[in-house]
């Protein structure tokens, strides 16, 4: 998380809105509905959802990794389905 929010700075001070860097549980129903209303907070709309999760390494038991390669793509989707911004379409 550290690199994340070094990141977002020195983005910061060459473009404008700030980006944010957040840590998010995507398996974790609340931990998302938290990471869409932050961003929907922050910038009034959101524009572009990266679905990005994954777990992939020993060690880490069956049901972390559905829950995480099942469900970390799925939950986000679900919950910032209803605060992407839908431009017009005029004919």
């Amino acid at each position: 998380m550290i690199t994340a929010q070094r990141v977002a700075y020195e983005i910061s001070r060459r473009y404008a809105p700030a980006p944010l860097a957040l840590w998010v549980d995507v398996s974790r129903l609340d931990s998302t509905l938290i990471l869409v209303q932050q961003v929907v907070d922050a910038f009034q709309r959101l524009d572009i959802l990266v679905n990005n999760a994954g777990v992939a390494h020993f060690g880490v038991d069956f049901e972390t990794s559905l829950r995480t390669n099942g469900g970390g793509r799925s939950l986000p989707t679900s919950m910032a389905y209803s605060s992407v911004h839908r431009p017009s379409c005029r004919r």
